[in-house]
């Protein structure tokens, strides 16, 4: 396995920091609304940004690796590619905080093991 990680492990960290940097982001908010607003909603057309660079950076990660991480919701991450801010609803932003303060900090700390073993 540490061969097919060699090839992916530049995509891999992308993906980690990009989501070490959303943490970073969301760090102090405790709604979406909160979130959004914040500073004139910088803070959240930063964090489309992070999102379209993960799913950009999941396209470099090979099948293989992906077989061996299927706790990894690899075909949800990639669509992150097609997330813009001005498609973004209420209901759509507070998925993508929830994503933000939940789900991705578990799918890094997977990759972050993946590149270990």
């Amino acid at each position: 396995m540490q061969e097919d990680v060699n090839s992916d492990l530049v995509p891999i960290i992308d993906i980690v920091k990009s989501i070490r940097k959303l943490s970073q982001l969301a760090e102090g908010y405790n709604t979406s609304t909160e979130f959004y607003n914040s500073m004139d909603k910088l803070t959240f057309q930063n964090s489309i940004e992070l999102l379209i660079n993960i799913g950009s950076a999941s396209k470099n990660v090979s099948n293989e690796v992906k077989e061996k991480c299927p706790e990894v919701p690899w075909h949800v991450i990639k669509n992150f590619i097609e997330v813009r801010e001005e498609d973004c609803t209420i209901l759509n932003r507070a998925v993508i905080f929830d994503l933000i303060k939940d789900k991705l900090p578990y799918i890094a700390g997977a990759l972050e093991d993946l590149t270990k073993n």
